[in-house]
């Protein structure tokens, strides 16, 4: 057995000392919640996130890079006023963002990239949304959703959820996915949409209810594409042509051997149907934009031939070309008969992608919206106008106590 030497006291007041410096750089950019001692792993996405934004600002550089630095940032309060204050005192700051919004609200100018080549510069308050979309896609932003599905409304259920509650938010869900149809999930960060999602999956255990997918002719009940690819889904040392096939290995292995022609075949066709440029498979995958991962991933998840397709932020932290990319091809899948269920933090794209919209809050599914009831505004009043009964019941019982 191997004993471990105690702790100096060098040692335990050096880390002394390093907490106490970290806690000084968290209270400089105004993160005094966020406690020096927490285990990175054991925080949330948002905190490493914000962690190491911070990490690269307390170096107080003269140039600061920030690439889609909100994509796991409930708001951008907190960014634009750390971002604002180091600006002010001199740092150079460039901003990489396909949240077109925060562009227009923090950046004095802006340069539109498209295919490793300038499209277009352009001043604040130059340009409006729709026409820098169409700088990014090269194309006119009317032709950025495909069409919904006519006759989904009649189709059979592919899932049906009834009085499900999962995880540790979701409290009750009731909703359908039907044959040929893409149903949204909305609302405010936290109120059970990632529960609700991933107990589909069976990653989240259950409490109660009952899910039923019929899989009918399709291979599995579920594929999902996950929130955090780089944690969640990505073997980063791997080649693309593994990642795109390591969930199929049942297509072209007998036991232990591997068909290694199969394979490249399988890898190609997958690659073609989510249009990963062949030259990328043989690449290893961490060294491929966002985009060309995501498509991967999404890639992978269509190869299994799922009943209904689990979608979770498909598009977040990928440029506005591949975005419409996904909606084609998530458009195409449905279209084939099958079901996606998808969850987003970008209402618009909730509106323009999907056929049915299911609203959360509280941990239950609180509105369905149908076809042209679909708005960002119908969205937003559902998720912020409901009110939980239980936790008013429990004020008045509280109350009653009181008294």
């Amino acid at each position: 057995m191997k004993i471990l030497p105690l702790p100096s006291s060098r040692s335990t007041s050096a880390s002394a000392k390093i907490r106490e410096r970290a806690g000084e750089i968290l209270a400089r950019f105004r993160l005094e919640s966020v406690d020096p001692a927490l285990l990175i792993a054991d925080a949330d996405l948002a905190t490493r996130q914000r962690v190491e934004i911070v990490a690269a600002m307390a170096r107080d550089p003269k140039l600061l890079v920030l690439d889609e630095p909100t994509g796991a940032l409930p708001d951008t309060d907190w960014l634009f006023d750390a971002v604002r204050r180091l600006a002010a005192d001199g740092t150079a700051v460039i901003y990489i963002s396909h949240k077109l919004p925060e562009i227009e609200e923090i950046c004095d100018r802006g340069t539109v990239l498209r295919s490793g080549r300038t499209v277009g510069t352009f001043e604040r308050g130059s340009v409006n949304e729709t026409e820098l979309v169409e700088m990014m896609i090269g194309r006119s932003f009317e032709q950025s959703f495909p069409p919904r599905h006519a006759g989904a409304e009649s189709a059979e259920n592919v899932v049906t959820v009834t009085q499900r509650a999962a995880g540790d938010r979701l409290r009750q869900a009731d909703l359908t996915v039907r044959r040929g149809e893409i149903v949204g999930l909305a609302g405010l960060e936290g109120q059970g949409q990632k529960d609700l999602v991933y107990a589909l999956h069976g990653q989240v255990r259950t409490l109660g209810g009952s899910i039923d997918v019929d899989r009918g002719d399709a291979a599995v009940s579920t594929s999902l594409v996950p929130e955090e690819r780089k944690t969640e889904a990505l073997f980063a040392e791997m080649t693309s042509e593994f990642n795109l096939t390591v969930a199929s290995m049942g297509a072209f292995s007998a036991g232990p051997v591997i068909n290694r022609s199969r394979e490249q075949s399988v890898a190609l066709e997958a690659a073609q149907r989510v249009n990963l440029p062949e030259p990328m498979l043989a690449k290893q995958i961490s060294t491929l934009s966002g985009g060309n991962q995501q498509k991967v991933i999404f890639g992978r998840a269509v190869a299994r031939d799922p009943a209904c397709l689990l979608l979770f932020d498909p598009t977040r932290g990928v440029d506005a070309a591949t975005k419409f990319e996904i909606y084609e091809m998530t458009r195409e899948f449905a279209n084939r008969g099958r079901g996606v269920l998808v969850y987003s933090t970008e209402i618009p794209e909730l509106v323009g992608l999907c056929d049915r919209v299911y609203v959360v809050a509280g941990g239950r599914i609180v509105s369905e919206l149908v076809g042209e009831e679909i708005s960002e505004t119908a969205v937003m009043s559902a998720a912020l106008a409901w009110k939980d009964p239980v936790s008013k019941d429990s004020a008045s019982g509280a109350e009653k106590e009181s008294a």
